[in-house]
């Protein structure tokens, strides 16, 4: 169990009194034999804390309209976390081992968001829940070679609920209020992947080789600035705002919700030759490959070296190709802003505020769109590295 207060936390220098902070959080394991083959450890932890986040800028007496500058103000952000985490391990024979893990996180935030110019009705309810399943089994499969195989699931499940959906105020320079930009936005991850990976060793060689394979799939909605943002800008926006005369209104609309998949698939085979007692080669070779990239050659040669001159000294010298994955977000990206799926609105001295603009008004005001695409003969992002270093053992000791 461990707890912290505010109690000699110093005051923020922007702040007119001192903002909250108060922390549990509590954490435990336990665990054990199950039979004489197998065996389980579970731990748990659970944090409490409620935050403090300072408002600092300038705003208008709601009554007689006054500027009240500087304005200050603080707010509990309370935020909670759950994590449980068990293990199981498993002798099916003498030769073969299992290992389960199961990994379950849940987290929240409440009026995230807010602090600086940010006033508490622009805060959000931030929520996430994630599922991780692991199994491992480790074959020996003879006297000098290793089986190694490895699968997961992992599936995240995220959102945002704002403390109101009206439209958006930001007032440059002094305070940002109305309703958050984010909207009730959400994203759903799942991914899996396999490892397969064999370990020889024959005389003088030892030789790795195997293979991984990945999937992802993402369920997205995205909802920001649906709600629409008036901005009040000039030498004075305060008295822009206290005139209810914006000088810019921005909208997004068209389909929130998108889905998208993408699989990845890497093999390698690589050599340790100890050509001496004191000289190592070490030389490999990977291909890798994925969807929604048109670029097939993603061959990666690397190849090592490790020479002992002196008994306690080792040289090292390593160079290779390693490669980047092109990331789901980016054709995620690349589909929801291709300038029809959404689009953006933008009225400049609108007059209507503080209510939303007709949809004549929207279709006379669509503006440019900027419009993100993928390459055609786009590469994956490739590396090369080399790296030089120098071991030397110290006197007993040291």
């Amino acid at each position: 169990y461990n707890f912290a207060d505010a109690i000699l936390n110093t005051r923020n220098p922007y702040a007119a009194q001192k903002a909250p902070f108060n922390l549990h959080e509590y954490g435990g394991n336990f665990g054990g034999p199950i039979g004489k083959k197998s065996s389980f450890f579970v731990d748990v932890r659970r944090d409490d804390i409620d935050n403090g986040a300072v408002i600092s800028g300038a705003i208008l007496n709601p009554v007689s309209l006054a500027i009240v500058n500087p304005y200050t103000d603080v707010l509990r952000i309370p935020q909670k976390r759950l994590s449980v985490s068990p293990r199981a391990d498993w002798q099916v024979t003498p030769n073969f081992t299992l290992t389960a893990r199961y990994t379950y996180n849940e987290a929240s935030v409440v009026n995230s968001g807010v602090g600086s110019f940010n006033l508490p009705e622009r805060g959000v309810l931030a929520k996430s829940t994630s599922n991780t399943a692991q199994l491992t089994g480790t074959w020996i499969a003879g006297p000098n070679t290793v089986n190694e195989t490895r699968a997961q699931f992992f599936r995240l499940a995220s959102s945002n609920q704002p403390n109101n959906n009206t439209p958006a105020i930001q007032v440059l320079g002094a305070f940002s209020g109305g309703g958050s930009l984010l909207g009730n936005s959400g994203d759903t991850r799942n991914s899996f992947e396999l490892q397969n990976y064999t370990s020889m060793s024959r005389g003088k060689h030892t030789v790795r080789f195997g293979i991984r394979l990945r999937g992802e799939s993402a369920d997205t909605r995205v909802f920001n600035n649906f709600n629409g943002t008036f901005t009040f800008g000039g030498p004075n926006s305060l008295d822009q705002y206290r005139r209810a005369t914006p000088t810019q209104f921005t909208l997004n609309a068209g389909q929130p919700a998108l889905s998208a998949t993408q699989v990845d698939a890497g093999l390698f085979i690589g050599d340790d030759w100890r050509i001496r007692p004191n000289l190592t080669i070490g030389y490999g070779l990977r291909y890798e490959t994925q969807t929604n990239l048109g670029d097939p050659t993603n061959f990666a040669p690397r190849i090592a070296l490790a020479w002992a001159p002196k008994p306690k000294s080792v040289l090292r010298v390593a160079t290779g190709i390693f490669y980047d994955r092109f990331g789901l977000n980016n054709t995620l990206n690349a589909t929801r802003y291709n300038g029809i799926l959404q689009q953006q609105f933008v009225i400049a001295n609108p007059d209507f505020y503080p209510n939303l603009p007709t949809p004549a008004q929207l279709a006379a005001a669509k503006a440019p769109q900027i419009i993100q695409r993928l390459s055609t003969d786009l590469n994956a992002f490739r590396i090369w590295q080399t790296a030089v270093g120098y071991d030397r053992q110290l006197r007993p000791g040291t």
